[in-house]
């Protein structure tokens, strides 16, 4: 049966179109059982409907868990609507190895009635529920103004390549950006800090300002200190792609949000 499977998603990504939204409107057909076997997973928006992965530990019933998910992704729809970041980070350097301090502190705010999204949350349980050791993770799609995009992700040694947070895809109207998180005692935080990070990685890349606060000179050597204040609200906040690390189980999160 396994072997019958692998011939069929081969079969489907050999006859594909080169046109890249073909290509992942094709791909996102595939249930999250087989996309798991590629090491991602994609949630392309298209057709005005947005797509989320919402994820929920391991629990006693299927219910619970479908439960749990559904209140995850209510969430990161409620970000989708909207969220503000406020994030400042103090640094220190000195002229010894030990005088050095990177001290980061993040405020997200976002709505937090997330019940308002659950009941528009559509889901098929046979083809959006996938059952990990770990968590259990479901697709749901969302009615929202969203547009197709021109993407396939490019993969170097198993793994897609924009998680080297350098060679980021370009969509127009839109920002993009890398988040990640370490793995966590409980997997859903670990996808959540991933998504959160991703925010937090694309205001800084917005809206970050920097400015030297003192220089110390006594003692044995110069210390500056430097403040970095990053303020802004991202719309249209969205994750297209998830890939976890098959070793480490670190998440990383391709995001984009919608530009001004």
């Amino acid at each position: 049966m396994r072997f019958i499977y692998i011939v069929s998603v081969f079969i489907l990504f050999s006859c594909v179109s080169t046109n890249n939204t073909e290509r992942a409107e094709k791909y996102a057909l595939l249930s999250m059982q087989e996309q798991h076997s590629f090491g991602h997973w994609f949630s392309f928006p298209s057709d005005n409907m947005i797509t989320v992965i919402g994820v929920s530990n391991r629990m006693r019933t299927r219910d619970a868990e479908i439960t749990a998910a559904k209140e995850d992704a209510a969430q990161k729809i409620s970000m989708f609507h909207g969220i503000e970041g406020n994030i400042e980070t103090m640094t220190s350097t000195g002229s010894n190895i030990m005088d050095f301090a990177h001290i980061p502190t993040t405020e997200l705010k976002y709505n937090l009635d997330f019940n308002q999204y659950i009941d528009k949350l559509i889901f098929d349980p046979e083809q959006d529920v996938f059952i990990a050791n770990e968590a259990v993770y479901v697709r749901f799609r969302y009615a929202a103004e969203a547009s197709s995009l021109n993407y396939f992700p490019s993969i170097n040694n198993h793994r897609p390549i924009w998680t080297n947070n350098r060679d980021l895809p370009r969509f127009d109207n839109y920002h993009v950006a890398v988040g990640y998180s370490q793995n966590q005692r409980y997997f859903r935080d670990t996808v959540l800090r991933a998504v959160q990070n991703a925010v937090v990685q694309m205001i800084n890349n917005l809206y970050s300002s920097l400015e030297t606060l003192e220089v110390d000179n006594q003692g044995q050597g110069a210390v500056s200190t430097t403040r970095s204040v990053s303020s802004g609200k991202l719309n249209n906040f969205q994750v297209i792609e998830y890939w976890i690390d098959p070793q480490t189980r670190a998440v990383w999160t391709l995001a984009i949000a919608k530009k001004d």
